[in-house]
């Protein structure tokens, strides 16, 4: 569990938090200020709760974390039917969407993220740079 990771992006209620050692998510306060402790990048995936394309492209983008960044990562998976809030502040349009937060420039990617190239390439990322 990704414990005193917070995000000031995400004040409105508690959001889905995920590292590479959890899934499902579990719902945890956000409050604090995000504290970026090291170079792992950091992402956030909107979904629209259990639908059909949530699952796969959850699992495809956490092969590829797993793949390619074997120093780690945070992944923030965020359920828009329950916190839409969050969704319209981000201005999010379509789903699933991926945004690489960190690190910068940060970076948005829709799709099923089954094509890891076009992911990474998408992230802005280079095979095994993490």
């Amino acid at each position: 569990m990704a414990l005193g990771i917070s995000c000031p992006r995400f004040p409105l209620s508690p959001a889905y938090i995920c590292t590479a050692t959890t899934y499902p998510p579990v719902k945890q306060q956000m409050s604090a200020p995000l504290v970026v402790s090291d170079t792992r990048p950091l992402l956030t995936l909107f979904v629209a709760g259990t639908s059909t394309r949530t699952g796969p492209a959850v699992a495809n983008l956490r092969r590829i974390c797993e793949d390619e960044f074997p120093a780690g990562y945070e992944l923030v998976v965020v359920d828009v039917l329950s916190q839409p809030a969050i969704a319209e502040e981000k201005k999010i349009l379509a789903l699933p969407t991926l945004i690489k937060e960190f690190p910068l420039p940060v970076r948005r990617i829709i799709g099923d993220f089954s094509d890891k190239e076009k992911v990474l390439a998408g992230m802005g990322l280079s095979t095994h740079q993490y």
